[in-house]
């Protein structure tokens, strides 16, 4: 878990630190972000919750949720999980070639190109911290 939480720590400086092109980063950047943030929740998910995530598409989402529901989870958990969820749809809308998709998610994130990156990196690191420190008091 830690070697995954420093692999997206650093793909998400380069995120602040890359030339970007104006559309933001290619299919392997998005490929990476998506593979450690899976393994991440993956991890979190069976070591914190006992759950078995299967991916992180809607219905694996919605799966959790309905499970998170009927459970005795920590809200603080089930907080994490929502912002890995919600920066895989960031990274998702990010890179979608639908210019409305890819519009909400740079209105979240804040404007042009380098700022939502810097934002989405932000965002990436909090989260890192917030799940180093879930795993410091299991």
């Amino acid at each position: 878990m830690k070697e995954f939480l420093s692999q997206l720590r650093k793909e998400a400086s380069h995120l602040t630190t890359k030339s970007l092109s104006p559309i933001g980063f290619g299919y392997r950047g998005r490929t990476r972000l998506e593979r450690l943030l899976f393994l991440i929740l993956k991890g979190y998910c069976e070591s914190r919750l006992g759950y078995k995530l299967g991916g992180l598409t809607s219905s694996h989402q919605n799966s959790f949720f309905d499970c998170a529901e009927v459970s005795s989870w920590d809200s603080k958990d089930v907080d994490v999980m929502k912002e890995g969820f919600r920066i895989a749809e960031l990274v998702w809308q990010l890179s979608s070639s639908d210019p409305y998709v890819r519009e909400n998610a740079m209105e979240e994130l804040g404007g042009t190109v380098h700022v939502l990156f810097n934002n989405l990196a932000e965002r990436i690191f909090k989260f890192v911290g917030t799940v180093e420190k879930h795993f410091q008091k299991a």
